[in-house]
């Protein structure tokens, strides 16, 4: 099997920074700045360096959109494979994070800490309507499965 010299020998990655472009030689340069400066046809030795040119040229772009193309299915899969990694990265923080270890006392505790107590609803107007869905009980109750499952069962928030 040949060993392609413009593909890496380990993975098979095309070497995408190879040049297939080269510059035009200085006489080039200086016929064509010329030529476009005027509306003079090429002279009959001009014109086979321009045919060159073009049949060149057209190679050099088909073979960059060829390997644009490539480039562009690499990055899709690196940002596919990198979107992977930091929802991996994220899943794992969130299943690590330390409200997941409080016990469900302290759970509980902190839930009735932070609801007003039955004296409060009774005296203040503002507690006055136990079904708002934006009070704290209910609130509290709708985060998780487990913290629903603590503040129902804990009836001094109700």
């Amino acid at each position: 099997m040949a060993v392609n010299r413009d593909s890496c020998p380990t993975c098979g990655a095309r070497n995408l920074r190879q040049s297939t472009t080269r510059p035009l030689h200085s006489l080039c340069i200086d016929t064509i700045q010329t030529l476009r400066s005027t509306n003079n046809a090429p002279l009959e030795h001009e014109k086979p360096i321009l045919f060159d040119i073009i049949q060149n040229s057209k190679d050099i772009l088909v073979d960059l959109d060829s390997r644009i193309s490539e480039a562009q299915d690499i990055l899709y899969q690196l940002i596919t494979e990198r979107a992977q990694a930091a929802a991996n990265l994220r899943d794992a923080k969130n299943l690590l994070h330390p409200i997941r270890r409080v016990p469900d006392e302290l759970l509980r505790r902190i839930f009735t800490t932070c609801t007003p107590s039955p004296e409060d609803c009774v005296y203040d107007a503002r507690y006055w309507d136990a079904l708002d869905e934006n009070t704290e009980p209910w609130t509290l109750s709708q985060t998780c499965q487990r913290w629903r499952r603590i503040a129902l069962d804990t009836s001094r928030l109700w």
